[in-house]
C-alpha cells in the first residue's frame, strides 16, 4: 500500500488555521480503508468475523460502537481523497475557458452580499502557432491566478455540439485551464453550461442577452461586464455560489 499525506496550506497561499487537511490514499488490490482511523489498513481476509468479533474486548467493542467505521474497497492504483473541514470559499475565480480567448472574473462575498472585484479576458497573440498560445494561456492565467489570490475556481464544463473540431479545441483549452489552476493550489468545480444559465436566469435554456442581463442585476451593476467571455465568466463564478448555497442576503 502506498500512503501519501498533504498537510498544510496550498503551493502559493498563505497558511491559516481554516486550511482544510487533504489526505490522499492510493490502495493496493484488496485492501480496505477505514477513513476514522488512517492507521487501520488491512487486507480483506483480515476483517472481523462473527467468530473474530465475538472474541473482542469490551473496550474495543464500545470504541467501535461510538465510532461509525466507514470502509472503502478499491482495486490497486485507486485513490480516495479525503479533504477534512472543508471551509466554502469567498473569493471564486470564474472561468469562460477559451483557445482564443478566456474570460475571467473574481467574485467576493462580503457581508453576505456578492461583490466584483475584477473581470476581464486573456488573449494570447494570434499569430503564434496553436501549442504556444496554449502556453501563453497557462503563463498568463497562473500570473492572474497568483494576482487575485481566489479560494477556489469555477469552471464551465464542456459539451460536444455539431462541430467535433470546435469541440476538440475548446476541451484543449479547457484542459489547459484546469491545469493551470490546479498547478496553483486551487480546488475546481465544474459546472454545465445548462447549469450556469439556470444559475442565474432560472432557465437552462436562455440565451447570452438574458444572462448577462440577470448577471448585471444580481452584482448591482449599471451593464454587464464587457468583453461577453467576461460575462460568461461571472456567471459561472455566481454559479458556485448559488449551487453552495452561501448566506447571501436576498
Amino acid at each position: 500500500m502506498i500512503l501519501s499525506a498533504f498537510l498544510g496550506p496550498m503551493p502559493g497561499r498563505a497558511a491559516s488555521s481554516d486550511t482544510p487537511a487533504r489526505f490522499t490514499y492510493t490502495l493496493a488490490a484488496g485492501r480496505v480503508l477505514d477513513l476514522n482511523s488512517t492507521s487501520r489498513v488491512t487486507p480483506r481476509c483480515a476483517r472481523a468475523t462473527p467468530a473474530s468479533t465475538a472474541k473482542a474486548s469490551s473496550s474495543t467493542q464500545s470504541a467501535a460502537a461510538s465510532r461509525p467505521c466507514r470502509r472503502y474497497q478499491a482495486k490497486a492504483g485507486t485513490s480516495i481523497v479525503s479533504v477534512m473541514a472543508a471551509s466554502t470559499c469567498t473569493r471564486v475565480l470564474g472561468i469562460d475557458p477559451g483557445t482564443r480567448c478566456l474570460g475571467y472574473a473574481l467574485l467576493e462575498r462580503r457581508n453576505g452580499k456578492l461583490k466584483l472585484i475584477e473581470a476581464g479576458v486573456l488573449r494570447p497573440d494570434p499569430k503564434q502557432p496553436y501549442a504556444r498560445r496554449l502556453a501563453q494561456i497557462h503563463t498568463d492565467l497562473s500570473t492572474l491566478v497568483r494576482r487575485l489570490n481566489p479560494d477556489c475556481a469555477a469552471l464551465e464544463a464542456g459539451f460536444v455540439g455539431i462541430n467535433a473540431s470546435t469541440a476538440l479545441k475548446s476541451g484543449e483549452g479547457r484542459g489547459v485551464a484546469m491545469a493551470a489552476l490546479a498547478a496553483c493550489g486551487l480546488e475546481v468545480h465544474e459546472f454545465a453550461p445548462a447549469t450556469v444559465k439556470r444559475a442565474s436566469t432560472g432557465q437552462g435554456q436562455a440565451g447570452k442577452t438574458q444572462v448577462a442581463r440577470m448577471v448585471a442585476l444580481q452584482l448591482g451593476l449599471n451593464h454587464p461586464p464587457q468583453p461577453a467571455d467576461a460575462t460568461d465568466a461571472c456567471a459561472v463564478a455566481l454559479c458556485y455560489f448559488t449551487r453552495q448555497r452561501v448566506g447571501l442576503s436576498r
